[in-house]
């Protein structure tokens, strides 16, 4: 470890005290990180049935699975509850049926496994638990086995539908469809518990293409307007060579749903993009019928299902639409580490006593990319910028920025980054430790709880 002792606090920016308290509030309302989970695919297919997977330059090359992603983790807590070792989020493993109202009252009422804090899922939480590598129903059965099949297999999400509250989005477990239903139906109820999921950070890179700072995926911007079939789509993007990469690819269903935004409509997606408002090719078959490959609709309020591969003559004015993604695929994200003489949880001390603060950085992926550096100390007696400059991301090895006594009351040391150098406050890749300076034989009160 390199020790830079007594490190200059130069103070170039002051907020108030509750006006920092605020913005505090509202990071950490937002905080967190959603990781995109393989789609559970693993067989190639044609236009018709299953196939030796394809090798690159071959017909059918690049489809969901000759992609690995990071693969779905659960674990059955054996107590009606089952939790996703990847998102974080705890689920019910029981079935219950209710209108929408008696949906949201039923998890909000609910203490199972000894929790208060259920609530019924978004449609984004809702869809991270499709298997589309199955079907009726397409749920990993072992940890769902509640989980009904045609023909009544829609469970309500709490994400109304853009255009009438009295709509709202549900799942139908048969084949993993996303669609939207009248609040007075009865449909099945599967409550959740933890932090929402966090929604995607958009950059538009002014260069055709489009990153997602918390999927870590790269977006071709624009799409080309001509109509796509599924083998086509497939061999667009694998030729693809946007600004230089050779790695692009067809996004497959989890992935392009990730750019699906319910909250919009006209189309349901962040206006970064440019769409037509149209189907758009994944590289996922769908698992009921092999004929069929999985859309996303982005026209209107935007919708899920699969769609077939080739033009037919009844739908032949159909357009399908292909947007390519690179990235992803386990990428590396940057991790910033901040501790307390060596420790990430709450440190207390005495006054007089020097206390240690290290920073690490390991860039991950993202080295070299252009970037805001923050540090803040916020503190009972107000907040205090410690670094605040423009520089490129490298990696920084565990090092003491700051050793000395803090006076009496509680000190938030926080350092983060965002990759957007615009001087602008926000938080991409952040941590932070609280440090609590208290005389000997003293408990100090009020003390923020940021967890």
């Amino acid at each position: 470890m390199n020790v830079i002792r007594q490190f200059p606090l130069t103070l170039t920016a002051q907020l108030p005290l509750a006006s920092f308290l605020l913005l505090w509030a509202c990071i950490f309302a937002n905080a967190g990180e959603y990781k995109l989970t393989d789609t559970g695919i693993f067989k190639c297919y044609d236009n018709e049935r299953g196939i030796a997977c394809p090798q690159p330059g071959d017909r059918f090359y690049g489809q969901d699975a000759q992609y690995d992603g990071l693969e779905p983790a659960y674990q059955d807590n054996g107590d009606g509850t089952v939790s996703d070792l990847n998102t974080g989020l705890m689920w019910q493993q029981g079935k219950i049926r209710r209108a929408l109202q008696g949906a949201r009252d039923y998890c909000a009422a609910s203490t199972l496994a000894g929790y208060s804090d259920w609530r019924l899922p978004d449609i984004g939480e809702l869809l991270s638990i499709v298997d589309y590598g199955r079907s009726d129903p397409a749920i990993h059965t072992g940890y769902f086995p509640n989980c009904y099949s045609m023909p009544f297999t829609e469970y309500w999400s709490s994400s109304p539908f853009a255009y009438a509250t009295t709509i709202a989005w549900v799942v139908e477990f048969s084949s993993g469809m996303a669609g939207p239903f009248p609040d007075f139906a009865d449909n099945y109820v599967r409550c959740v518990r933890g932090e929402p999921v966090t929604s995607p950070v958009f950059h538009d890179n002014d260069d055709g293409t489009v990153s997602d700072s918390v999927t870590g995926l790269m977006w071709q911007k624009s799409c080309p307007l001509r109509s796509y079939t599924w083998e086509e789509a497939l061999s667009y993007c694998e030729s693809n060579n946007l600004c230089g990469y050779t790695d692009w690819r067809l996004p497959n269903v989890r992935e392009l749903l990730s750019l699906w935004d319910w909250t919009r409509m006209n189309p349901p997606i962040d206006l970064v993009f440019d769409c037509s408002e149209t189907y758009y090719w994944t590289s996922s078959t769908s698992a009921a019928a092999s004929s069929y490959a999985w859309n996303v609709f982005f026209g209107t309020y935007g919708a899920t299902g699969p769609r077939h591969k080739t033009f037919r003559p009844y739908d032949r004015d159909v357009v399908r639409k292909t947007r390519c993604v690179r990235g992803g695929q386990g990428p590396t994200p940057v991790t910033v580490d901040v501790k307390a003489n060596g420790l990430d949880e709450p440190f207390f001390t005495h006054p007089g006593e020097p206390v240690p603060i290290s920073l690490l950085i390991d860039p991950g992926d993202m080295a070299g990319t252009q970037a805001d550096w923050w540090g803040f100390v916020l503190s009972s007696y107000g907040s205090f910028s410690l670094i605040d400059i423009q520089a490129p991301i490298f990696e920084f090895s565990e090092t003491i920025l700051f050793n000395m006594p803090l006076p009496v009351g509680w000190h938030i040391f926080l350092f983060a980054l965002d990759d957007v150098p615009d001087g602008a406050f926000e938080l991409d890749w952040y941590d932070y430790v609280v440090v609590v300076s208290q005389p000997a034989g003293v408990q100090l009160e009020n003390i923020p709880n940021l967890e």
